[in-house]
């Protein structure tokens, strides 16, 4: 509710209203609903409108017109001349100051007006529409604009409040809660300028995934938003290469995983990567599976291709909780690799890959990927990062 205001009694074209203390139970009118109002229930009344101005001290004055009425000065309206007269205040949330059509009767004390729909258009835009999550290397901000229009003009000192919500699931990210992390805006409230324009700029979370930017007035129903994509642009789903070379695990199903022990993992699109990491990847696993179906090793070996990075890049959550899981893994360059490989056919024998017996195993997959641009990254499991051409 907006501060009420004490002003002195206006006196305009030999006409002056008093100040009078609001209702107990002021009746609030709905913004941009056509009413009427007067100051007595047998007054007068003029034809007019109301311009909603939510936040301004002075609420219930009558621009463009040779007098004003005080704030807080109690009227009554209804929504049409034949309906029932309610009883409310001068001083609305959502009315606010009020304006006419007609002053050829300005110099009478008992004042009716009717309400129309204000024509405001709200037009959002961003300078891009695709920013990279943070701690991810790429643009993280974007400028939003807001420009207000009333019959294609520029509007003015038009009150605006911005809002941030994320779509959903959207980013590979299978769960979805209020903690779910969002991007800021460097200001989510204020007035348009005199060109009509408000300008912020909307600044990513460390989640990938669609987030909506909605602009909505303070001062009538309007609004406009814009989908910003937060997200490592043109990652490729590696479960699409259809293979018997190598399994897909990972992200899904309950887990003994000690951080999230007993939880249920939530993210079925964790195996997307770059094109180029995606085309090295299987050139590699194709070149062991090869290998070890030779003399050399112990019979073609199928190895579990576990978290590579979601569908949108950003945090990869492991516990599907928004806290940090993956410290990597974000710009669809990783890959872990289960330590637990399966020779082809054969359902009854596992092959330990850091087992002291299956080092050489070990060391002949590290080859082959570091052949085709891949290092191996310390860490608890078989994890490996390629470097982009």
């Amino acid at each position: 509710m907006p501060t009420r205001a004490r002003l002195r009694p206006v006196r305009r074209a030999g006409v002056s209203f008093e100040s009078i203390e609001l209702p107990e139970e002021p009746v609030i009118v709905p913004g941009n609903t056509a009413v009427d109002f007067r100051l007595s229930p047998n007054g007068w009344h003029l034809g007019g409108y109301a311009l909603p101005m939510l936040g301004v001290e002075n609420l219930g004055a009558i621009i463009n017109m040779p007098y004003a009425f005080m704030a807080n000065t109690p009227i009554y309206y209804r929504a049409d001349p034949d309906s029932t007269l309610l009883e409310g205040t001068s001083e609305e949330v959502q009315l606010g100051v009020f304006s006419h059509y007609n002053t050829s009767i300005a110099g009478q004390t008992k004042v009716e007006v009717s309400v129309e729909e204000e024509d405001y258009k709200i037009v959002m835009s961003s300078d891009l529409n695709s920013i990279y999550p943070q701690r991810t290397g790429g643009v993280e901000s974007t400028q939003i604009e807001v420009k207000v229009l009333k019959e294609n003009e520029p509007v003015a000192r038009f009150p605006l409040e911005l809002n941030v919500n994320p779509v959903p699931n959207s980013g590979g990210h299978d769960h979805h809660d209020d903690q779910r992390p969002v991007g800021m805006l460097t200001s989510a409230t204020g007035e348009t300028d005199e060109n009509g324009i408000f300008t912020t700029t909307f600044i990513s979370s460390e989640i990938g995934g669609e987030e909506w930017i909605v602009a909505s007035s303070l001062k009538t129903n309007h609004s406009d938003s814009a989908s910003i994509k937060v997200e490592i642009p043109n990652l490729s789903n590696f479960s699409n290469i259809e293979s018997e070379k190598w399994r897909l695990t990972g992200n899904t199903g309950s887990t003994s995983y000690g951080p999230c022990f007993g939880r249920e993992l939530q993210h079925q699109n964790n195996h997307y990567l770059t094109s180029a990491t995606k085309n090295n990847l299987q050139d590699a696993i194709k070149s062991f599976f090869n290998w070890t179906g030779t003399e050399e090793g112990v019979g073609n070996l199928v190895v579990g291709m576990n978290d590579m990075s979601l569908l949108k890049g950003g945090l990869f959550d492991i516990c599907s909780n928004w806290d940090i899981g993956h410290n990597s893994h974000r710009l669809g360059i990783d890959t872990d690799i289960d330590r637990i490989a399966t020779i082809l056919n054969n359902t009854t024998e596992n092959i330990d890959l850091r087992a002291e017996e299956n080092l050489y195993l070990l060391q002949k997959l590290e080859e082959f990927i570091r052949i085709k641009g891949g290092v191996r990254i310390k860490s608890l499991g078989l994890h490996f990062r390629f470097m982009e051409n």
